[in-house]
């Protein structure tokens, strides 16, 4: 059962006092004046951190929308292989700081893309994709967590930063599908990986040289002195710790609602727009690049609403923006009426998305932040994993409206959930 433990303190408990190292200096948000970007003064070594997190980040969704067009089973199978190994990762960068869980899980994934590039069988392939999914689950929790330490030090605008965050990575997002099979048709599949993977392999030495750590590891911790057992073991504790807060929990509602959105979007959007309105591929292209189009507006909107009206309206907002978009879905009767509803679906997931990360910010502990991405991802990948399979069964079975509807009745369910759990809280400064 939830607990009412004050969102300022989710943890309750915790190794580690968790405070920033590697911060801004001392010359962070005053917590003072209004929130909007004219208050925001960055010191140069925030603007350093806060440029590479954004670079990297969007190199590599460029990198996955390079892949996508040559591996329509990406998602599904990057949900699977996370889902895996992704349970005690996040505790690694809580442990062992954020840097190098982040640079290790750049180079593991980027070797995996270049093998999967070289594979030449089943069993090579798989071993590849598991390396990928490995290595993407480790880099991405320590990621988050490394870009949640320095966006709180700025607590009036974290959400317009996140905003900002996210919509560079939606942007990458929308480039990268044309850019990879562009390259695929006329270089053959293997090049996006290869071009993947050295972008990944490029970005590791940027992230050790260029950022401070800003959650160093606990006195005598090391990569040699780390035991598996242990390492299950404190992230036992730490989600049992998570696993307690009623805000935490509101916060898993609305990661399963945002993932039961993609699933739809991802399997039974696209069999509907070409079985019911003729949608052909290049056509269907259109319609994502334009729902993606709207995703980099969305994000910035949905910080900014975060930080101007508070996390849970701005996360109750969102959750709104989706079900209202699925429910039209059953209704839509023309071509023209479906892109609108596409872009209406990006703009909400957007939106939601920044909202869900500003609220997640400000509710974990600074030493509990790796464990919290881990925690999520895995409430994304399980979900992700289950609701394609069920929402296809049902527009098979029943029709693509039906699974539309049944989409917006599980999100509206979860925001009711969220709206129940969810409890106010202070932006955490640190």
């Amino acid at each position: 059962g939830g607990s009412s433990t004050d969102s300022s303190d989710s943890s309750g408990s915790g190794s580690g006092s968790g405070s920033t190292s590697g911060g801004s200096g001392g010359n962070a948000d005053s917590d003072s004046g209004d929130s909007s970007l004219r208050g925001l003064v960055l010191t140069q070594q925030a603007k350093t951190q806060l440029g590479v997190v954004l670079v990297s980040s969007a190199l590599l969704q460029l990198g996955i929308g390079m892949i996508v067009p040559i591996l329509p089973a990406y998602a599904s199978s990057v949900g699977l292989t996370e889902a895996h190994v992704g349970v005690p990762i996040g505790q690694l960068a809580d442990v062992l700081g954020r840097k190098p869980p982040w640079v290790g899980g750049a180079i593991v994934d980027g070797v995996g893309c270049i093998a999967t590039a070289c594979a030449g069988g089943l069993g090579s392939m798989v071993s590849a994709r598991l390396l990928m999914g490995a290595g993407s689950a480790v880099g991405g929790s320590a990621a988050t967590a490394y870009a949640m330490d320095v966006l709180s030090l700025y607590p009036k605008h974290k959400g317009r930063l996140l905003g900002a965050l996210n919509a560079a990575g939606a942007l990458a997002w929308i480039l990268g599908p044309a850019l990879g099979g562009f390259l695929a048709e006329r270089a053959g599949i293997g090049l996006p990986f290869v071009l993947v993977g050295g972008i990944l392999l490029a970005t590791a030495p940027a992230i050790h040289w260029l950022l401070p750590e800003t959650q160093p590891p606990a006195p005598g911790t090391s990569v040699a002195s780390l035991r598996f057992r242990a390492l299950l073991d404190g992230t036992q504790r730490s989600f049992g710790a998570l696993a307690r807060d009623r805000n935490q929990q509101a916060l898993m509602l609305m990661q399963c609602a945002l993932f039961t959105g993609w699933s739809c979007s991802l399997t039974v959007l696209p069999l509907y727009a070409a079985a019911t309105h003729g949608a052909s591929p290049a056509e269907l292209g259109t319609l994502y690049s334009v729902s993606s189009a709207l995703g980099v507006l969305g994000a910035p909107l949905g910080g900014a609403a975060a930080d101007a009206l508070g996390r849970v309206p701005a996360v109750s907002l969102g959750g709104g923006m989706l079900v209202a978009s699925f429910a039209s879905l059953a209704a839509v009767d023309s071509q023209l009426h479906l892109l609108g509803t596409m872009a209406a679906l990006g703009f909400g997931e957007a939106f939601l998305m920044s909202s869900i990360a500003a609220l997640a910010n400000d509710v974990t502990p600074p030493h509990l932040r790796g464990a919290q991405s881990a925690l999520l991802a895995q409430v994304g990948d399980v979900t992700f994993v289950a609701m394609p399979i069920a929402l296809s069964l049902l527009a098979t079975t029943a029709s693509h409206e039906s699974a539309f509807l049944a989409s917006a009745g599980l999100i509206a369910g979860a925001s009711a959930g969220f709206r129940t759990l969810a409890r106010p809280c202070k932006p955490r400064h640190g």
